[in-house]
């Protein structure tokens, strides 16, 4: 089946995989905010966004490549 649209920077895959992080750390920040204050959720939940601030940046970056790439296509 073919794609409805040309991702040539991976940009859709990268968007789910930043959406599955985020909501895979939901479940330790409430862990940790509830009255159990639980510690090791806090843990996890700063390493979940240490990685969602990787995968946001490379995500940014190939938003801005893909653009570049759609106007000099359009000048054409």
């Amino acid at each position: 089946m073919q794609p409805l649209f040309y991702d040539q920077f991976d940009i859709d895959e990268n968007f789910h995989k930043l959406k599955k992080l985020v909501q895979a750390m939901e479940k330790d920040i409430y862990k940790f905010v509830s009255p159990t204050k639980n510690k090791q959720a806090a843990v996890r939940a700063r390493k979940s966004l240490g990685e969602i601030k990787e995968l946001a940046t490379s995500l940014r970056k190939s938003i801005s490549k893909q653009r570049q790439l759609n106007n000099s296509d359009y000048d054409k």
